[in-house]
């Protein structure tokens, strides 16, 4: 959980960077969709969670059906945790396209007569996003 709420935050880093442009809205857009994806896998983490605790309630005299209720509630909430983690996995992937997508289309953009002094301002946006989204991905994907 604590590398979904990262990645939120970082998702919400890149926000800022997000300007006028297409490939800026596209990664502003793609964001907010990852944000929204990681809002909903942590409910449904806590969703599981709640569920999970309903075995802290059985004992040797609880009925089999009570357990298979419980088990039931589980695979309910599992299910709704694994089409989030989905979700969020399908967000994450077109937020870090949308991310590369723009940092090229913005070097492209830059006439080959151009410094990079004079289109300092221009890179570095599109570049701090394609380093938010790659280190958010890289927040949820690989364990450390």
């Amino acid at each position: 959980m604590k590398k979904i709420v990262l990645a939120v935050g970082i998702a919400a880093i890149a926000l800022p960077f997000a300007a006028c442009s297409t490939p800026e809205e596209k990664v502003e857009k793609a964001a907010e969709k990852v944000v929204d994806a990681a809002a909903d896998v942590c409910d449904e983490i806590d969703a599981l969670g709640a569920a999970l605790a309903r075995y802290g309630e059985v004992n040797a005299d609880t009925p089999m059906a009570d357990v298979r209720s419980a088990t039931a509630e589980v695979e309910r909430a599992w299910n709704r945790l694994d089409k989030g983690l989905a979700k969020l996995e399908k967000a994450e992937a077109k937020a870090m396209s949308a991310a590369y997508d723009g940092f090229r289309s913005t070097v492209e953009s830059i006439p080959d007569s151009t410094t990079l002094g004079d289109a300092s301002v221009q890179f570095a946006a599109a570049h701090a996003d394609l380093v938010a989204r790659q280190e958010a991905l890289k927040s949820v994907a690989c364990v450390e």
